[in-house]
């Protein structure tokens, strides 16, 4: 469905721009990627001022919870790139799957999939601190979260475009 924008005496003029409808939005998803952004763009560093303020210090058994331990226990930290992981995916099925039900192409598909995965990986080679600084023998191929998205999100784009709904759910 297309809305057509009034033009500037409140009519409808036959020029009128043309917008089309935002697709729906799943707010659970979107709820649950906020939540991790949250986390990921400093929300612990906010926790910890917080509770510093109202405390004096935080409490040694949250403080944990805020840290990668030496592999012998977890915390809820390391939670957060894979539930970045799992937003990606679970968004993947109704964002691609509206793509192909309005009729766009696998190749467009594709695309703009390799856009993005080429844009993830760049930006996660940025994000070791090595590619803007040229160090090339410091450059590691596969190292962090945003590419590991980008191979998820190639191998599920891939998934999403040819195998049946029932083939998709093993």
């Amino acid at each position: 469905m297309t809305t057509a924008l009034p033009d500037a005496q409140g009519g409808s003029a036959s020029s009128a721009v043309i917008m089309p409808k935002p697709a729906p939005r799943v707010l659970s998803i979107d709820a649950l990627r906020g939540f991790d952004m949250f986390w990921i763009a400093g929300g612990a560093a906010l926790l910890k001022s917080f509770l510093k303020w109202i405390f004096g210090a935080m409490p040694p058994w949250l403080a944990y919870q805020f840290d990668h331990p030496a592999w012998l226990g977890f915390s809820a930290w390391d939670v957060i790139m894979p539930l970045f992981l799992f937003i990606v995916g679970a968004a993947m099925p109704f964002s691609i799957g509206r793509r192909l039900e309005e009729g766009e192409r696998p190749r467009s598909i594709y695309l703009k999939a390799l856009r993005r995965v080429t844009v993830l990986w760049v930006l996660g080679m940025m994000v070791q601190g090595n590619l803007l600084k040229f160090k090339w023998e410091e450059l590691r191929f596969f190292s962090n979260t945003l590419q590991a998205i980008a191979i998820g999100y190639l191998i599920a784009t891939v998934a999403l475009v040819h195998l049946r709904v029932r083939a998709r759910s093993f």
